[in-house]
């Protein structure tokens, strides 16, 4: 069966977070700390403030939209169709949207300790974007990586907070391994895959006595979500959603051998 002609949106935002031991910052608000705890804000995309010796780290989604380790700000997805950002801005039942978030250490000589915090949104009836649990976003839409649904964790790459579970709204993840200068992490994920028409079209109904997901036959797709604060909402078709990625890093000092739980929550702290 050919894809489904309905076409929605899915974006995500940015926001950078520098301190002097700490770095938080999302894939364009920025903001600044100082010494006295002072902060600016601009509405610029900015993922690098560089250093020395302060930390330095770089999210970049070169599938997503073009930037580089070096080069987070890039975005060339207004002329190249095969970058996620361009597919989400119109995307069709069974789309695989690519985005491959990474950290990169653009510090001069630190070696730093990053995590990685994941929310997920949905555009409700009044036009406003509401968080929502992931079990929400899995109703049409899965993340993968390597083609197998999931994140990617591995022994020696990202390790999930214990506590993720698809009911939550927020996920936070930490690489077991610590960045030394100028160096990346693997992609958390590479794409975020629309489910296909077909499998969507399996929960059919013809108007009376529908359960909460279903297709009506003529058209148009049916979704009940539930937020995670407010009433439960439906969209008649496939929804606009967006996926927020930001990273924070902590200085690796010559005591840590390994990343400890004490880590992992001075990492959560850093964002906002």
């Amino acid at each position: 069966m050919s894809k489904e002609k309905i076409h929605k949106k899915m974006g995500t935002t940015s926001k950078v977070l520098l301190g002097i031991s700490a770095v938080c910052l999302v894939a364009g608000i920025s903001v600044a700390i100082t010494l006295a705890l002072l902060s600016t804000n601009s509405n610029k995309k900015e993922n690098t403030f560089v250093g020395d010796p302060g930390l330095a780290l770089n999210l970049y989604e070169t599938t997503w939209d073009g930037s580089t380790a070096t080069d987070p700000t890039n975005d060339d997805s207004a002329v190249n169709s095969n970058r996620g950002k361009k597919k989400a801005e119109n995307y069709s039942a069974g789309d695989p949207i690519p985005k491959d978030p990474k950290l990169y250490n653009a510090s001069v000589n630190k070696t730093e300790w990053v995590g990685v915090r994941v929310r997920y949104y949905i555009k409700d009836a009044t036009d406003n974007y509401v968080l929502v649990p992931y079990s929400q976003i899995k109703k049409f839409a899965a993340i993968k990586s390597a083609g197998v649904d999931g994140f990617n964790i591995s022994s020696s790459g990202w390790e999930a907070d214990a506590a993720n579970a698809d009911t939550e709204n927020t996920h936070y993840f930490y690489y077991q391994t610590a960045l030394t200068k100028q160096t990346s992490t693997d992609a958390l994920f590479d794409t975020v895959e629309i489910t296909s028409a077909d499998t969507l079209k399996t929960a059919s109904c013809d108007g009376s006595g529908c359960g909460e997901n279903y297709y009506d036959g003529n058209g148009a797709f049916h979704f009940h979500f539930t937020p995670s604060s407010g009433a439960e909402f439906e969209i008649n078709k496939l929804p606009e959603f967006k996926i927020e990625v930001d990273g924070s890093a902590q200085e690796k000092t010559e005591s840590d051998t390994v990343i400890t739980a004490a880590i992992k929550s001075s990492l959560r702290g850093l964002f906002r």
